[in-house]
């Protein structure tokens, strides 16, 4: 089964139970994820067509960030010592992240 029918798939189960219409996250990441001046709305268009082709409205909640326009993006650092695990957030600037 592809993603595609296993995507429409649950979709026609959804409308069988009495759902009309969902929400869909459109990440900011997933669409300009290799910088300011790269654009990739396929995986985002294939899921609207998909909701559409179900006949189901859409709601697009706009969230994420990429991490070259956050302040202080999503990089981990961990470390392990003893057993312990520490995780801390390096954000651009950050003179301990260097």
């Amino acid at each position: 089964m592809t993603a595609n029918t296993t995507q429409a798939a649950q979709l026609s189960a959804m409308k069988a139970i009495g759902i009309t219409e969902i929400r869909l996250d459109a990440n900011w990441d997933w669409v300009q994820y290799g910088g300011p001046g790269t654009f990739d709305w396929s995986q985002l268009d294939q899921a609207v067509a998909s909701v559409r082709a179900a006949g189901m409205s859409l709601d697009l909640i706009i969230d994420g960030c990429p991490p070259w326009a956050a302040l202080c993006p999503t990089t981990f650092k961990v470390s392990v010592a003893g057993g312990v695990c520490g995780v801390s957030v390096v954000c651009r600037g950050d003179s301990a992240g260097s």
